[in-house]
């Protein structure tokens, strides 16, 4: 997806504040940047650029995702057009694994790798 109007997609983020009050300790909402379900279970696709990390409230998410059967792919890239993959971590049943010589082609095989297996599970939905 590419943003078209930024200010516009700006002022359309969610201020969650309003939920102050509602989690106990420093709990906050979280993003993720791409959801795909299939047949009842989720891939979650992080992307963060350049040296951006994953943090320690992601990783618990990311974690317990993965242990409810989903997967989450985080991803970084360090140019503009968000193509030059340098690392890859997935978090699937109680691993997490760093992906060898990173690269879109590896993203894009992560992802069709999901999907393959994804078609396989019971269907726990109407997808």
């Amino acid at each position: 997806m590419t943003i078209q109007d930024f200010e516009r997609f700006k002022a359309s983020l969610p201020d969650w504040a309003i939920l102050d009050g509602c989690f106990a300790g420093k709990i906050r909402p979280t993003d993720v940047d791409g959801l795909v379900e299939r047949r009842g279970v989720c891939l979650f696709l992080e992307h963060k650029g350049g040296h951006g990390e994953v943090g320690k409230g992601q990783d618990i998410t990311f974690t317990s995702l993965a242990r409810q059967g989903n997967t989450c792919v985080v991803y970084w890239t360090d140019d503009e057009e968000k193509k030059n993959v340098v690392r890859i971590l997935v978090y699937h049943g109680n691993e997490k694994k760093i992906i060898d010589s990173p690269s879109l082609a590896k993203l894009r095989e992560c992802a069709k790798h999901w999907f393959s297996m994804a078609n396989t599970q019971h269907n726990r939905t109407n997808s």
